[in-house]
């Protein structure tokens, strides 16, 4: 996914971050100009986020601990992300990727008591 697609009829890809404190940051935004950022973390085989794959975990960081509710829309269009990822995950080179990536259980021990986490 580049920066401008389309994800879904109301949302598209704002921006994708380089991989920092364990994570690359996926911002989502709707039409209306409102934006979402989602963390795509390691799946260690627990995954914390509102969608994941076999190998990735999209954690929604809406500064809520898991208890906010997720705009049904945004929902749709991370699910769409994740089809997205799942079929390109195990394509030649995106191991070393998925491997430099943190689990979120893992980057919450590490930074949270910094603003990396958000």
């Amino acid at each position: 996914m580049r920066e401008g697609s389309a994800v879904t009829p109301q949302w598209r890809v704002k921006s994708l971050s380089e991989i920092v404190d364990g994570a690359s940051v996926l911002t989502l935004e709707n039409s209306a100009g409102r934006s979402h950022r989602v963390h795509l973390c390691r799946n260690d085989g627990r995954p914390q986020g509102l969608v994941y794959t076999d190998r990735l975990d999209m954690v929604v960081m809406n500064g809520g601990r898991g208890d906010l509710p997720t705009e049904e829309g945004f929902g749709q269009a991370v699910a769409e992300v994740a089809h997205v990822l799942a079929s390109n995950e195990t394509r030649r080179g995106h191991t070393e990727l998925v491997v430099s990536l943190l689990p979120q259980s893992e980057r919450a021990e590490r930074f949270a008591d910094t603003s990396r986490l958000r």
